[in-house]
């Protein structure tokens, strides 16, 4: 189970609220930053920790098997992980990132700290 993926949920929701109380101004905006630096920070642990998986099971292939394993329109190894369980109600809560999904994080993760450095100078009125 991997333990980032979950605080890659909570660190922004955790941001967001913060950032609700916080005074209009730089005091705001310099929050968000940080909380998006925070996030990009997971993001980067999540993609070493997803490649390093990838690695592992590729260690005994071949050049053109490993080269394919960094392709990145590969499904295995998925990073799981099942945090809230009642299998009394049959409700659970999962978590589950594969190849795919770690790309569009990452781009994510990269764009929003860039789009708010370019927002304080652009950004002077609501």
């Amino acid at each position: 189970m991997n333990a980032l993926l979950p605080f890659l949920l909570i660190v922004p929701l955790f941001g967001a609220a913060v950032g609700m109380v916080l005074p209009r101004g730089k005091p705001a905006k310099w929050w968000a930053f940080f909380i998006s630096l925070v996030t990009l920070a997971i993001a980067i642990g999540l993609g070493c920790e997803y490649y390093a998986q990838v690695e592992s099971v590729s260690a005994g292939a071949s050049a053109s098997q490993k080269i394919a394993a960094w392709f990145p329109i590969q499904f295995t190894p998925d990073l799981n992980a099942s945090y809230l369980s009642f299998p009394s109600l049959g409700v659970s809560f999962h978590l589950a990132m594969d190849s795919i999904s770690l790309w569009l994080v990452m781009l994510t993760a990269i764009l929003t700290p860039v789009s708010l450095l370019f927002s304080f100078s652009a950004i002077k009125d609501r």
